[in-house]
């Protein structure tokens, strides 16, 4: 660190950073090695005092904010930004790292012609809420949000202006007549002209899943035991829908009315099987539907999953739903492998003990997961790694023999003779053929391979968890694989002759990954044909020939990652993830494309929904106005759990799905949450209206204002007199209703109606229903303690309090008093109170009780009341704000990351 520092002053910013990453990779290998060491030693306390690991953690603070500004002094903002991002795993508070990547995202937003992002915005306000005395992050704030300011005409005046003077017409003449426009620009298509193999849609993250998706419909064979799957019975229009869609309809897919996972499948494979009835390039296929079938929502289409996992729990799917087929076990027969782990004594001192051996079947499965990725250099050598003997200590040899033994005598204890027989008579056949064992021992372990399957998944394992930042880590070391793989060798000498012919392979697919472990994209190369014909990348709707060169060699990794390099190194660092390979010997018949087809009505059902848009529910946790615990919709299809009350936000929290809630409004996301609260047996009910006031009733007439007093008596029709007195008397005692609040921490950051858009929400933020009165003026009440230097901290549990017109400030206070408590030692008549408005940076005190509280209706428009009382720690903290926050993303998580038949979680 110190010759990070010193090469920094002498300007010599790359060696600096040099310096700083060698530093952070001194720590967090020592991190690691300690953590290893204690956990395989066996000891009870850490390595490490917590003294150490904190000492240790500044320093990797340190290192990482001094990293990002060498990198930003060198022009690699991009590198700036993941190096605060590190820096902020450690410290989500630190000044230094937040002002540095607002910095680096404005300068690197400036390179490529971008305006000012809200994230940077975001930044330098926290920067300032932690110290209002920078001034360098005020004058950055202020420039930015000049830049955020600017009009769309004027933004793309200085795009165009920047651009003229950058590349000069450098690209006038470049030919662009392979672009074609859909409908939906985002979803543009470049097709070479003998191309002719449908896309994806991208769903928003969803890259992972189409280069699966492609791989899998690239096997004729698997795509064949798919459509023989009978789906008949499940099937029918999408939604109910009668006729086929038109234009772009919108179908927004009910969680019970979504396919099966099989049936969805069907679809998709026939869409993309399908000729287009037109020559040309063809439009990207939708897997909304599939997704939909996995009990997802449009929150996981945002979020990328492990492909591993994502094809083991995909092809555990269609085993299940074959089953009882004419292609029951197909799936186990073209892609499980069969391996055994085999156990003999190490150094054995007689004879018997060396004749000693145990195997255990390990159960077949897919795909093949290649570990040792940063250490071997290619496949052979990673496996031939993962087949060394493994030397384990104190194993008991004799614990089958043991529990014959045990077994034996509880069932002569309960009276179970047979039984009893049965157990003796196989413990003595372990003691005639030798395998009684040697007790405990130090035995070696190795895996054999028995089998390998027609095709053959292999996963290479490019993920190491950091136990500093907490969280997995990409290796892109360079990994060699080859277009051919000859895996007679790695065969157990016993294993038995497999029909299927010899383990020699070809590369069919290769799934690529480019970025780091938290940002990247997933792009399939495929062989659609058998060996030595043309490659075909898949990335999402775009579909182009490739050479074989850009489909292998440029996947091996270990590009791009290195110190000094260009802006984006990391996002350019390409790796392959997933291999696909295909057995010689059964090429013939798992790429045999004749004869591929789908039941009639599975090709009725996906053509006539070719060229609509289906949307996904969205998921949402909403607070109700009191109580603790968690509720959840049945559209998820699991069991209600209770869970753990964080922190102490008010109000149980209510987990729904809203099948469309661009265009749902307040009310409808108010059913869905009545709905569930049926459901659970806790119907949401309103107050009686003395609990609603708490005891402060409102005033019977409202007296008049002064300005009332002044003006003129005008002419008032009696009979509407009395109407509107009658109106606002039965809107008091009778009209309770609820209305949905957005909190931003402590504060009541939006209140919307039940006819108001729900988009109007923001997303991130804490929802709760409140009870309002339509005869009510609703007030957000904060409370805050003035700091020092005159500013304004916020603590507590916001809460919305109804005001009526013409009452005075002293009985409102009676009313918050009763609604948020007093403390021992305290008076509510000493209270403080103010309005007060962020965006206006106005405050107006409340002095009198004796005066209206609300004297102006302006105040209802963008200000809040301020009760100014110390903060004693009893309310929530912005940590408690996070942490629900936190766990109703976690709880949206383990409920939406499954498939619904049978379904096994996915983890991202």
């Amino acid at each position: 660190k110190e010759k990070g520092n010193a090469e920094y002053k002498q300007l010599s910013y790359a060696t600096a950073a040099e310096a700083y990453f060698e530093a952070i990779r001194i720590v967090e290998e020592m991190l690691s090695g300690a953590d290893a060491v204690g956990a395989t030693s066996g000891r009870r306390k850490p390595l490490l005092t917590e003294e150490q690991r904190a000492a240790t953690g500044a320093l990797l603070l340190t290192c990482s904010t001094n990293r990002a500004l060498a990198l930003s002094k060198m022009g690699d903002h991009a590198e700036a930004v993941t190096a605060c991002d590190d820096a902020l795993m450690i410290d989500p508070d630190s000044e230094k790292a937040l002002f540095r990547r607002a910095t680096s995202a404005l300068l690197l937003g400036k390179s490529m012609g971008f305006s000012a992002n809200e994230s940077a915005v975001a930044d330098l306000q926290r920067v300032l809420e932690i110290n209002p005395s920078n001034k360098e992050a005020k004058v950055s704030l202020r420039n930015a949000k000049k830049t955020l300011a600017k009009t769309p005409e004027e933004e793309n005046r200085e795009t165009q202006r920047r651009e003229k003077s950058m590349f000069g017409g450098l690209f006038q003449k470049a030919e662009r007549r392979e672009l074609v426009h859909q409908e939906e620009p985002e979803q543009q298509i470049i097709l070479q002209d003998d191309v002719n193999y449908g896309g994806l849609r991208n769903e928003g993250a969803t890259c992972y899943l189409n280069s699966v998706l492609q791989v899998l419909f690239h096997l004729p064979a698997l795509r064949k035991a798919v459509f023989t799957i009978d789906t008949s019975k499940e099937d029918g229009p999408v939604n109910g829908s009668d006729g086929p869609a038109s234009g772009r309809e919108v179908q927004a897919l009910e969680p019970s009315c979504s396919p099966t996972v099989a049936l969805a499948l069907q679809r998709l494979m026939c869409r993309l099987q399908e000729e287009p009835p037109e020559p040309g390039p063809r439009t990207p296929a939708s897997a909304t539907q599939l997704i939909a079938s996995f009990g997802w929502d449009q929150d996981d289409t945002l979020t990328q999953q492990d492909v591993g996992e994502l094809v083991t729990v995909l092809l555990d799917t269609l085993e299940e739903a074959m089953k009882g087929s004419t292609v029951s076990g197909e799936v186990t027969r073209l892609f499980s492998l069969s391996c055994v782990y085999e156990d003999k004594i190490h150094k054995p001192s007689s004879k018997a003990m060396g004749n000693w051996a145990k195997r255990r079947d390990d159960p077949a499965h897919w795909p093949l997961t290649v570990h040792h990725v940063k250490e071997c250099e290619g496949i052979t050598e990673a496996l031939d790694k993962m087949m060394e003997v493994e030397v384990i200590d104190d194993f008991n040899t004799s614990s089958d023999y043991d529990d014959l033994r045990k077994e034996a005598a509880k069932a002569r204890e309960k009276g179970e003779a047979d039984k009893a027989q049965k157990l003796e008579g196989q413990r003595r056949t372990l003691e005639e053929e030798g395998k009684k064992g040697f007790g405990v021992q130090q035995i070696e372990r190795r895996m054999l391979f028995m089998k390998f399957p027609p095709i053959l998944f292999v996963n290479l394992q490019r993920l190491a968890y950091c136990p500093v930042r907490g969280v997995p880590m990409k290796i892109n070391s360079r990994f060699e694989f080859d277009e051919t793989l000859d895996l007679t060798s790695k065969l157990a000498k016993d294993a038995p002759e497999d029909p299927s012919g010899a383990p020699t392979y070809f590369l069919h697919s290769v799934i690529a990954h480019s970025g780091h472990s938290q940002v990247g994209h997933y792009v399939a190369y495929v062989r659609p044909a058998e060996e030595n014909s043309d490659w075909f990348k898949f990335d999402d709707g775009v579909v182009s020939r490739v050479s074989g060169q850009e489909a292998v060699a440029s996947n091996y990794g270990g590009d791009g990652s290195g110190m000094g390099s260009s802006p984006f190194a990391m996002l350019r660092a390409r790796s392959a993830y997933m291999l696909v390979y295909v057995k010689k010997s059964c090429a013939s018949t798992v790429l045999d494309r004749s004869s591929i087809k789908c039941a009639e009505h599975v090709r009725r059902e996906a053509l006539k929904d070719e060229g609509t848009v289906s949307k996904l529910p969205t998921s949402l946790t909403v607070f109700l106005p009191d109580g603790t615990g968690l509720l959840v919709g049945s559209s998820f299809k699991m069991p209600k759990k209770e869970a753990e009350t964080l922190g102490k936000v008010r109000g149980k929290r209510v987990l729904v799905s809203l099948v469309d809630a661009e265009s749902a409004s307040v009310q409808d996301l108010v059913s869905r949450v009545q709905q569930v609260c049926e459901e659970n047996g806790e119907a949401l009910t309103p107050p009686r209206f003395s609990d609603f006031v708490h005891g402060v009733a409102p005033p019977a007439e409202a007296p008049p204002t002064p300005d009332q007093e002044n003006e003129e008596e005008e002419d008032v029709d009696e009979a509407d007199a009395v109407a509107a007195k009658a109106a606002r008397k039965e809107a008091r005692p009778g009209a309770l209703k609820l209305c949905l609040t957005q909190l931003r921490s402590h504060e009541i950051d939006m209140i919307l109606d039940l006819e108001d858009p729900l988009r109007q929400a923001t997303g991130g933020m804490l929802l709760r229903l409140e009870w309002c009165d339509a005869g009510a003026m609703r007030v957000p009440l904060t409370q805050c303690s003035i700091t020092p230097q005159g500013g304004i901290s916020c603590h507590g549990d916001p809460v919305l309090i109804p005001v009526y017109d013409g009452e005075l400030l002293g009985a409102v206070k009676s009313r918050i008093a009763r609604m948020i408590g007093v403390r021992d030692g305290e008076d509510p008549e000493d209270w403080e109170f103010f309005w007060f408005s962020r965006e206006r940076r106005q405050s107006f005190r409340c002095e009198d009780d004796s005066e209206e509280l609300v004297w102006n209706q302006e105040l209802l428009r963008g200000f809040m009341l301020m009760l100014s009382r110390e903060d004693d720690d009893s309310g929530p903290s912005v940590s408690d704000f996070v942490a629900h926050a936190q766990a109703a993303a976690a709880q949206q998580d383990r409920m939406r990351v499954r498939i619904n038949n049978n379904a096994s979680p996915l983890s991202s």
